[in-house]
């Protein structure tokens, strides 16, 4: 134990040792993970609205079922159940005629004409919510197709803008999903890069360690926790940039157009640090590989 402490402190010692005689390299690669995970932390900020948009969207839409007149109560009843028991279905509201009639007698125009017919021509309904993050359009078909076949029911209408919807979330989360993943490669590769030059000129220290037959941990220790610091700094500094500007751009966002925007959260300061970590480590580690790839394995 006590000798995994020295082995620390050692670290750090070389860390700071690094730093004065390379202060303009450290500087270069805080900024770069600095710049680098705020892009990325504002992609992952702005899909973390553009999801809630979406799902708020999808969250208001619902299918109506007319019925037909001559249904009886336990008829309702029994087709009521099944409506809600179906695996697609969150809620279920019955509206009757007269229910029908009053919503519809809402706007003045409506009720004249309303009035100037004998019977009530609206028919009874239900109202039907979708389950949370349901998405796919076969699967809002497949529920249309199903409460069509029901007994009671008169019709049920269906308009492709709703299935389109539902497609068009299903690909905006893999579209995202894939964005991405080529932003994370790309700020890997970049930071990466940047680090791994600014350790790059230590290639005598990891000579000198080799011929006094330092183990492989006082060889790799320093340049690990040199790139898990220099990531943990850049983070740091993109965590507050990111959260400054976007309670900033969240508040005119509110003020001029009136949208209910998510704040930045503690998960998100969590992945933008958990993230630069990473970074520097793997930068860390390819720095080692190029001075010395036979002596580190």
């Amino acid at each position: 134990m006590l000798g995994l402490v020295n082995r620390i402190i050692w670290s750090f010692r070389e860390i700071a040792v690094s730093t004065r005689r390379h202060p303009g390299a450290a500087l270069i690669s805080v900024l770069t993970v600095a710049v680098s995970m705020s892009v990325l932390g504002f992609f992952l900020i702005t899909l973390q609205n553009v999801g809630q948009l979406l799902h708020s969207v999808q969250d208001s839409m619902e299918l109506v079922v007319f019925l037909e007149d001559d249904l009886e109560e336990a008829e309702r009843h029994a087709l009521f159940t099944r409506v809600e028991r179906h695996i697609y279905t969150r809620e279920v509201l019955y509206v009757s005629k007269q229910d029908a009639r009053r919503e519809f007698c809402r706007d003045e125009e409506s009720r004249l004409l309303l009035e100037s017919l004998e019977e009530n021509p609206l028919p009874a309904s239900l109202q039907v919510k979708l389950v949370e993050g349901l998405t796919g359009r076969e699967k809002i078909e497949e529920l249309v197709r199903y409460l069509k076949g029901l007994p009671g029911v008169e019709e049920v209408p269906y308009r492709e803008e709703l299935g389109r919807l539902f497609g068009l979330s299903n690909f905006a989360w893999w579209f995202s999903l894939g964005v991405g993943s080529l932003l994370f490669l790309a700020t890997l590769v970049v930071v990466s890069s940047t680090i791994s030059y600014s350790l790059s000129g230590r290639g005598q220290e990891v000579a000198t360690l080799t011929l006094v037959g330092a183990g492989r941990g006082y060889i790799t220790g320093p340049f690990l926790l040199e790139g898990l610091c220099l990531g943990f700094l850049g983070s740091l500094l993109a965590v507050s940039l990111v959260s400054s500007s976007w309670g900033f751009l969240s508040d005119h966002l509110q003020a001029a157009f009136g949208l209910e925007v998510l704040p930045f959260g503690r998960w998100l300061g969590f992945a933008i640090t958990g993230l630069g970590l990473a970074v520097g480590l793997i930068s860390g580690r390819m720095s080692l590989n190029k001075l010395s790839p036979g002596r580190t394995e």
